[in-house]
């Protein structure tokens, strides 16, 4: 199983996202990048079996999953 997790940021340059691949009695960091763009975001879910995503807003850090607003086909500023 692939699990992504996304720290969103206003810019790219400080957007961070991991990828974990579990595998019985074993986690692997597949990915783990600084500076990650939508392109990037959108092929790292692609695979992911699940996803969330994190951000700061009025001061607050939110959680949100990603899994049920992302589907094939969409673009992160055109939704499908």
């Amino acid at each position: 199983m692939l699990t992504v997790g996304v720290d969103l940021a206003a810019e790219p340059a400080r957007t961070a996202l991991v990828a974990i691949a579990w595998d019985i009695g074993k986690a692997e960091v597949s990915d783990l990048i600084l500076g990650a763009d939508d392109d990037v975001i959108m092929a790292t879910l692609a695979d992911a079996d699940k996803a969330e995503s994190t951000a700061r807003w009025a001061g607050q850090r939110l959680s949100l999953p990603f899994s049920p607003l992302i589907r094939p086909g969409m673009s992160p500023s055109r939704p499908g």
